[in-house]
């Protein structure tokens, strides 16, 4: 495998990394600072969560099973890359050399 070519795939494990640690911070403060702090029953925000390091809020069903699935599709990709980059760097050696 050419040198260059090694450095582009690491290149864009890390980037996919990042990117994915990026979409769960941005949902959590974006969640944190647009949901109400106290339930709204009349438009369905009943579901009590807890984002961003504490902050109570209040969500519909919907809102909820979104924030989840961020949750976890952000999870599993950057472990995913991680597990990529511990692997591509022990199997091919001299990435940056």
């Amino acid at each position: 495998m050419p040198r260059f070519l090694k450095r582009i795939v690491l290149v864009a494990l890390v980037a996919t990394f990042f990117v994915a640690l990026l979409a769960g911070i941005c949902t959590e403060l974006s969640y944190a600072h647009n949901m109400p702090s106290n339930p709204q029953p009349e438009i369905g925000k009943v579901i009590r969560m807890t984002v961003n390091h504490g902050s109570v809020i209040y969500a519909t069903h919907e809102e909820w099973v979104h924030y989840r699935s961020v949750q976890a599709v952000s999870g599993s990709v950057m472990l995913a890359s991680f597990v990529g980059i511990g692997t591509f760097k022990l199997c091919v050696k001299k990435v940056w050399n």
